[in-house]
């Protein structure tokens, strides 16, 4: 039976050394003896011949033909993520080894398929996925690099348009709806956070020395707002005053020392905003 602790952070957190090291030493070697093979089948010469014809077709065959393999040696890769036994025991209770199903990743290759077993507890309570906890799926089952091209992506552009961009860059992307429950789940994560990450920073402060007055000005400024539905459509839902402030300190001639930006999405009554400028001020 293997300990599991589905607590932990699921991203690697070793030094760079021993089996880290080693496995990117072996990526390596892995990397050159293909690009030696890809030279005696004669590759070379093949995308030489592709481009000559059209070279917007040639990288798409290219690309296709690179992530199409990088896309198997993943699905290998996660099946052997799932190396737990029969039964492991996490928070005190033993889960037990059910069937192995097929599930989808979405990697900056493209969609993966691969193998992944579930653990039952006894009695009632969620099942564990190891293989997926590793990974650190999100919303819409992207891993993390997929999640942050997603996210990135849909600061400037709507969901349709983040998709096919996807499509572009990588030959297949998530469907329309994950981009926008993933925006969902990093909204209400920030939430969760934006009254711990002030305190975070308050302990590792020092008041400057010639700081004698305290500024506060609050300020909004409005905005158009719009609702996206999953399949990507947007909605018009009319003007709101995003509100904003800065906690700032200055010194005897008025000059500003230091100061922090606070910034909060609509919201009634601007309640969230002056309950943080407050409590940053008499700090």
């Amino acid at each position: 039976m293997k300990i599991l602790q589905p607590g932990n952070p699921v991203a690697n957190t070793g030094d760079g050394r021993g089996s880290v090291a080693a496995a990117k030493e072996g990526l390596a070697r892995a990397g050159a003896a293909l690009v030696e093979r890809a030279a005696g089948l004669g590759l070379a010469e093949s995308v030489a011949a592709l481009y000559r014809d059209d070279p917007l077709e040639a990288e798409g065959a290219v690309r296709d033909m690179v992530f199409g393999v990088d896309r198997s040696v993943l699905t290998d890769a996660f099946e052997a993520l799932d190396g737990h036994g029969d039964a492991l025991e996490a928070g005190g209770r033993t889960h037990r080894r059910a069937e192995a199903t097929p599930v989808r990743a979405m990697t900056l290759f493209g969609p993966v398929g691969f193998l992944r077993s579930r653990h039952r507890p006894s009695g009632t309570g969620a099942s564990l996925v190891p293989a997926e906890a590793v990974l650190g799926l999100t919303a819409g089952g992207m891993a993390p690099a997929a999640a942050g091209l997603s996210m990135h992506l849909t600061v400037g552009l709507t969901a349709r348009e983040s998709g096919d961009a996807w499509r572009r860059l990588c030959g297949e992307g998530p469907s329309t709806a994950s981009p926008v429950r993933l925006s969902g789940e990093a909204g209400a994560c920030m939430e969760e956070r934006s009254g711990a990450l002030p305190a975070d920073l308050r302990e590792q402060e020092e008041m400057p020395a010639e700081a004698v007055s305290p500024l506060v000005p609050p300020d909004g400024v409005m905005m158009r707002m719009h609702a996206e539905t999953a399949d990507g459509k947007a909605t018009d839902a009319g003007w709101r005053e995003a509100s904003c402030g800065i906690v700032a300190l200055a010194n005897a001639e008025g000059k500003m020392l230091e100061s922090r930006f606070f910034g909060r999405l609509p919201e009634a009554g601007k309640g969230s905003l002056k309950s943080q400028l407050a409590a940053e001020a008499f700090h």
